[in-house]
């Protein structure tokens, strides 16, 4: 019978090609949805487009058998090599066997020697992707670069680690107990990938199974048995917690903080002070620095957080802030050099520094302490802005505590170091220029006029604050559109910056809205803060680094200066 006759009652139909069982459709063609002829090992499809996977699923089995297979091998050959060693020690074979300690370097290298001799056009680009064997991931190939693009922003970012210990450590064998665990390694590979300019595919799909890897391995680190999990698994949530805070996915990032805070305070670091806690667990002051700094960090950045996206902040003050007895941080290179903080009053470390008398040891001397500080003033800013809106008849207490945290932010900004006197390229420099506008703007918050009462006029001291801030980066950038002398990738700065620009932009209004006798005086001062707004955009435009919160900070504040017909 003719295929025409086997058609049915439809009558004659156009030929089709071969129908291609499921088991014969790899992985890869499923995902694009492109036709796959089966071909084996590697089909048509993917040896056009070069990619390195290509596995086929038999029936309706839900993962890879061939993933399946290789993991039991691993398995299997681990098992063998541990009976191995055991047979050899206890025959008493002294022959010393040589293994390759840096497999990720052995595959940069294959890699290069396969791109030297296959296409010599493109030595140097990105080949190790499609020319590593099957033993190395472009994940093992790509770590040390992408790593020591991390490490350029890495204190920026919230990381707290011996960056001396880690990157010795980092470079160990994978399974040495002194290597860091795979979920933070992750994590970093991610963010220099982020960082790298690597990530030009609108479809971002390098990036995306950078981050699947990630949020799958980070999960991994404290059920491990890491002696470090603690303040690795930390390390990594806060490493999380930022990259989605550039990406302006603040739900995600807010959740990943969230989850550092927690582990800090059920590993009871925010009592490190205490000596039931602390006696026994530490070995040096590195590893009893990096814990102390592992809460402060989880801190900061959950205070800062809260007041950017409108949590309520009363609970990082008022319910945690009095059972902290942690002392401030340190910065970690007086950690290496044998220094530890000295004693705090029992009565908690936040709640001795918001009730302190005024003078020059409130900023104290670490710059990471500086960031904390600043942070904590922020919260306690916003807690007493938010009680004065919610009481418009603000009883005497409120006006006394709002008088003292007045005072304690004048006396604070007072003994910060000047940003002159510090490297814009040093890691210092990120932590006190962090301080100066945290600090500035919570003397905006603190001092902003009650909503709904724009028609009062604004306080001196929040235009002031304000162009201080702008003020900081004068040094650092230039007038042109293309030139800045240093990148900023703190996703915090973007918020910070939209709050200073509201108020310029509020300024001006109000100005404008001023024109009397002294106009040629306001006249000045119009213009005067006109350059200082347009310089606030120019610098938010022109960041190295991009970040889509940045980004729309930036839109927000052209928002609002369009709104008010402002011309920057």
């Amino acid at each position: 019978m003719s295929s025409t006759g086997r058609s049915g009652r439809g009558g004659p139909s156009r030929p089709r090609g071969p129908y291609t069982a499921r088991g014969l459709i790899c992985t890869n063609c499923r995902r694009r949805k492109i036709k796959c002829d089966g071909v084996k090992p590697v089909c048509s499809q993917c040896k056009r487009s070069e990619s390195a996977v290509c596995e086929y699923m038999e029936g309706n089995a839900q993962g890879s058998e061939l993933q399946a297979l290789e993991a039991n091998l691993k398995i299997l050959q681990a098992r063998i090599r541990e009976l191995e060693v055991a047979r050899e020690i206890e025959n008493g074979d002294d022959t010393v066997r040589l293994h390759e300690p840096y497999p990720s370097l052995s595959c940069i290298q294959d890699s290069s020697a396969h791109s030297q001799t296959n296409d010599r056009g493109v030595e140097s680009i990105a080949l190790p992707f499609k020319a590593a064997t099957h033993q190395c991931s472009e994940f093992d190939v790509m770590f040390l670069p992408l790593m020591e693009i991390f490490l350029r922003y890495a204190r920026e970012l919230g990381f707290f680690l011996s960056v001396t210990r880690f990157q010795e450590a980092a470079i160990l064998p994978t399974g040495s107990p002194g290597r860091p665990s795979e979920g933070l390694l992750s994590v970093i590979s991610l963010l220099g990938y982020h960082l790298s300019g690597l990530n030009v595919d609108p479809s971002q799909e390098g990036e995306k199974a950078y981050l699947n890897r990630a949020l799958i391995q980070v999960v991994d680190i404290l059920p491990s048995s890491h002696p470090n999990r603690t303040v690795h698994a930390i390390q990594a949530e806060i490493l999380l917690a930022m990259y989605f805070f550039r990406y302006a996915r603040l739900l995600e990032g807010k959740y990943h903080l969230h989850a550092a805070l927690s582990i800090a305070f059920a590993a009871k670091l925010h009592t490190l002070h205490s000596e039931l806690t602390f006696s026994g667990e530490v070995t040096d002051r590195v590893t009893q620095g990096e814990r102390i700094n592992a809460f402060w960090m989880a801190f900061t950045l959950s205070g800062y957080w809260a007041v950017a996206t409108d949590v309520p902040q009363n609970i990082i003050l008022e319910s945690l802030a009095p059972v902290i007895d942690t002392p401030w941080p340190l910065d970690m290179a007086l950690y290496e050099q044998g220094h530890i903080q000295g004693d705090v009053a029992n009565r908690g470390t936040i709640t001795s520094f918001l009730e302190q008398e005024l003078g020059p040891s409130v900023a104290g001397v670490s710059r990471m302490a500086m960031y904390a500080k600043s942070s904590m003033l922020y919260v306690r800013a916003a807690t007493l802005a938010g009680a004065t809106d919610a009481d418009a008849q603000a009883n005497d207490t409120l006006v006394a505590q709002v008088a003292v945290l007045d005072g304690l932010l004048a006396s604070f900004k007072s003994n910060l170091p000047s940003l002159n006197d510090i490297d814009g390229f040093s890691e210092e420099f990120s932590f006190v220029y962090a301080a100066h506008l945290i600090t500035n703007v919570a003397i905006i918050t603190l001092n902003s006029r009650p909503k709904g009462s724009s028609t009062v006029p604004l306080p001196g001291k929040i235009l002031s604050a304000a162009e201080e801030s702008i003020d900081l980066v004068s040094k650092y950038m230039m007038d042109t559109l293309d030139t800045l002398a240093t990148a900023h990738v703190n996703p915090i700065f973007a918020p910070l910056w939209l709050r200073i620009g509201q108020v310029l932009i509020d300024g001006l209004d109000q100005l404008r809205r001023s024109y009397d006798s002294r106009g040629c005086l306001l006249q000045e001062k119009e213009a005067e803060l006109n350059a200082k707004t347009r310089r606030l955009f120019v610098y938010m435009a022109t960041l190295p680094v991009k970040s889509l919160l940045n980004d729309q900070m930036l839109s927000n504040l052209q928002s609002l200066a369009s709104q008010h017909l402002i011309l920057v």
